[in-house]
């Protein structure tokens, strides 16, 4: 990753008094997209990455002023961060686009709504098997793309997922709601 320059001297001091940086860890969410076959929105995706990464590595995040701290359990989280982004935009019950690639906040807070429902491990699992698929078997399509992630989510979670997003504004079809339920009554 190349940093603009005249970017480099205000970093540096923002690590030095613990920021993990915001925007690197979201340029680091982009590197593994691999070959974007699976990307419907590369930003909500790459947000949603660095939250794991925050997460996980109990980072510490100054963004607008205010610290989102993943080492203390009191401390803000950046689901607060995209919750208000949500909110900011109108969109904390449904989104206005889909796909909005000028404001992705709100997109990446309705994932992680459902991460805090079934953890990580679901997505982890999802992002697994499309990896194991051919290049014939991945839509070429965002909606298509979507759906076949939300199928996944659906089927690792063991959980039907697709109401929430139907809730919030994604455009699920119909046949993923019937694939979803016919994988979960196979149990």
């Amino acid at each position: 990753m190349k940093w603009y320059s005249k970017y480099v001297p205000d970093a540096i001091k923002q690590i030095n008094e613990g920021d993990w940086l915001f925007g690197i860890l979201h340029e680091l969410g982009h590197d593994f997209d691999i070959d974007y076959r699976w990307v419907w929105n590369a930003e909500s995706s790459a947000n949603f990455k660095m939250v794991y990464v925050a997460e996980k590595l109990k980072a510490k995040i100054k963004q607008g002023g205010v610290w989102y701290d993943y080492s203390v359990s009191s401390g803000k989280t950046l689901d607060d961060y995209y919750a208000m982004m949500a909110a900011r935009t109108g969109e904390e019950k449904r989104l206005k686009q889909w796909p909005n690639f000028k404001n992705n906040d709100a997109e990446t807070h309705k994932l992680l709504i459902i991460k805090n429902m079934i953890g990580w491990e679901p997505f982890k699992k999802t992002y697994r098997a499309w990896l194991n698929l051919t290049q014939d078997e991945i839509p070429k399509d965002p909606v298509d793309k979507f759906n076949l992630f939300l199928y996944y989510l659906c089927k690792f979670s063991g959980r039907d997922l697709t109401q929430y997003f139907i809730e919030w504004g994604f455009p699920v079809k119909d046949d993923t709601i019937i694939k979803v339920r016919e994988e979960l009554k196979k149990g």
